[in-house]
């Protein structure tokens, strides 16, 4: 997922830009103002954020931990990922030999995935997401 630019707020700056400086001028000399602006500012957009997907499971209010579940977790768990990558190729080496398991495959794969995209969460840590995020 790529931050994409905000052309609306671009234009929406500019604007605000382009009435500071002709405040300062004649009201007839709206376009001087915009050229004075575009000479003498270089501006972008601002990046839009991509959105996040992601699910935290607090219990008693984080009092007993919790777990945060999302694709970005895997780059954390690398290590435990990387362990069970021969169950993964012995899983994907049984559907070639039987094509008959590519269910039972596709499910297996996709719990080591989503039990990989799952970080516990200590009591601490737990607590301060309920406190931050509680409204």
């Amino acid at each position: 997922m790529d931050w994409k630019p905000n052309n609306e707020a671009l234009r929406s700056q500019r604007e605000s830009m382009i009435a500071d400086v002709a405040s300062d001028l004649d009201p007839a000399d709206h376009a001087v103002a915009e050229r004075i602006v575009d000479a003498f500012c270089q501006l972008t957009p601002p990046m839009e954020r991509p959105p996040v997907i992601h699910m935290i499971t607090l219990h008693s209010g984080g009092l007993q931990g919790g777990e945060t579940t999302k694709p970005g977790n895997l780059r954390l768990n690398w290590n435990r990922f990387v362990r069970d990558c021969g169950d993964m190729v012995l899983t994907a080496a049984g559907v070639v030999a039987a094509p008959i398991l590519i269910p039972f495959a596709a499910l297996s794969l996709w719990n080591k995935y989503w039990t990989h995209a799952t970080i516990t969460l200590s009591r601490e840590q737990a607590t301060a997401l309920f406190a931050m995020c509680d409204t």
